[in-house]
């Protein structure tokens, strides 16, 4: 895809929403965003619901949930 940040969320519900745009099943991943935010990524914030990451390292992935 053409986006240039990584969408996140503390909404679950919105993130399986926004995900069934692409596909029936969505899968949410789970970030430790304080750890990730510790190690140096930034995070923006996007609305109340939404915040943005230039990239999440595959470290910093916790889970993948149905």
């Amino acid at each position: 895809m053409a986006r240039q940040y990584v969408h996140l969320t503390t909404d679950r519900v919105m993130a399986v929403r926004t995900g069934r745009r692409k596909t029936l099943v969505p899968q949410v991943l789970v970030i430790d965003a304080v750890v990730t935010h510790r190690a140096g990524v930034l995070f923006y914030p996007s609305s109340d619901l939404v915040w943005l990451a230039e990239d999440v390292p595959i470290a910093f992935i916790e889970g993948l949930r149905p």
